[in-house]
């Protein structure tokens, strides 16, 4: 089931001159590491897809 969550943190990184912005969901021993597909192309299926692991 999805459900739209909101980040506990949101963190930018430069890499080589881009932005790459990751969220933070929930505190844990062990991380789950997901990563979209492009530029430009929303976070959000992925994001909401996954929130039953938090």
């Amino acid at each position: 089931m999805w459900r739209e969550m909101a980040a506990d943190d949101r963190i930018e990184v430069n890499v080589d001159g881009f932005k790459v912005v990751a969220y933070s969901f929930g505190s844990s021993t062990e991380t789950v590491f997901c990563l979209n597909g492009g530029p430009g192309l929303a976070c959000d299926y992925l994001r909401e897809s996954h929130s039953c692991l938090v």
